[in-house]
């Protein structure tokens, strides 16, 4: 909430008013992707494969929540994640067809995962 309401957080709303504190950020709930697969420090890919490594998945989708778009340069300080969510299932559609960017063909990439097993 601190990183979506800034400086308005101290805000006390009227009686029955109410606040969005919140945007959409659920892909299944409207929300929209991007893909920023090349713009991901090594640092949080490597915490991200950890995470999956610690959950015994060798395929996960890991969420995160940043405080800015990532860069490759950014330290763990400016980005200041937080690890929201690790999914067992991950949805690879969002990644083939983001909202915006490139697609990374992630669906094709599973079935030859799996073709591999």
């Amino acid at each position: 909430a601190k990183k979506y309401l800034k400086d308005k957080i101290d805000y006390v709303p009227e009686e029955k008013e109410e606040v969005q504190v919140l945007g959409i950020a659920n892909y299944g709930a409207g929300g929209e992707t991007l893909d920023v697969t090349d713009d991901i420090p090594d640092w949080l890919v490597d915490y991200a494969e950890e995470v999956s490594r610690i959950c015994g998945l060798p395929v996960s989708g890991v969420d995160f929540m940043l405080a800015a778009s990532p860069k490759k340069h950014m330290t763990k300080e400016e980005l200041d994640p937080a690890l929201t969510e690790v999914n067992k299932s991950p949805l690879l559609g969002m990644h083939d067809t983001p909202t915006y960017g490139i697609s990374r063909h992630v669906t094709e990439k599973y079935v030859d995962y799996l073709e591999s097993l």
